[in-house]
């Protein structure tokens, strides 16, 4: 209900009505978010508990990205053939499968290299689905108040998920931790399939995708975006130390 009733908010304090199709990618985002913000900073602290290195840890999260970007042109063309928001639903077992993974992990330490592999094909597929959605149902003359207010709703999950996540382990234990997650994952695909797509299936270029790297017009972005790294290490490295 408090997840609701956020989602909600942008009817008050946003000066438009936001398309339904945005609200529920606003639903998703914060359910998906919720689920992320309790396990993204214990994850971490959970892999050097199993006794895995801090070396280890950042190998997984390299790992874990250079995966996402290889697939990201395979998420291109899942979204451009089966729809956005088809994607964003057939990526969520993927998240399943990693949380079960980590599951297991403690008794089969060979499992984390797999892990990594399984978010980062998650990422690819998801993430592109999700930025196309938004990109898609966006007030272009008011996208930066649209971002702007989900920023917002994901900044404060970001201090609620972890606390709850925090009391959730010292009650019940991370398996706990796992379950809870896993139902957010599941609830948070609910509003996105709940709104009909009409979507006609077409085909990307793969080359055309790598040029788009290559394009002057959208170098500075490309490496402004490398600052966004910092988030990697505050949630990996910062949580250990």
């Amino acid at each position: 209900n408090v997840l609701y009733y956020l989602a909600m908010f942008h009817m008050h304090y946003l000066h438009h009505t936001l398309k339904k199709e945005l609200s529920a990618l606003y639903v998703n985002t914060m359910l998906r978010g919720f689920a992320a913000g309790m396990m993204g900073l214990f994850t971490p602290l959970y892999f050097y508990k199993l006794g895995f290195s801090v070396s280890a840890i950042l190998f997984f999260l390299v790992v874990s990205y250079l995966i996402f970007a290889i697939f990201v042109i395979p998420g291109a063309h899942f979204t451009v053939r089966m729809g956005h928001e088809k994607t964003i639903a057939w990526s969520t077992p993927l998240l399943l499968v990693y949380f079960l993974i980590l599951y297991y992990l403690p008794g089969n330490h060979a499992l984390f290299l797999l892990a990594a592999l399984v978010l980062g094909v998650h990422n690819g597929i998801y993430w592109v689905a999700y930025h196309s959605e938004f990109a898609s149902f966006a007030d272009h003359n008011s996208v930066g108040e649209e971002i702007g207010y989900l920023k917002v709703f994901i900044t404060i999950i970001s201090v609620i998920a972890p606390a709850l996540a925090g009391i959730f382990i010292e009650s019940w234990g991370f398996p706990m931790l796992f379950f809870i997650s896993t139902i957010l994952i599941v609830l948070s695909v609910i509003p996105v399939l709940a709104t009909p797509e009409k979507w006609t299936s077409g085909t990307v270029s793969s080359f055309r995708i790598l040029q788009m790297f290559k394009a002057p017009k959208l170098r500075k972005d490309l490496v402004g975006m490398l600052a966004t790294g910092e988030d990697s290490i505050a949630s990996t490295v910062w949580p250990i130390y």
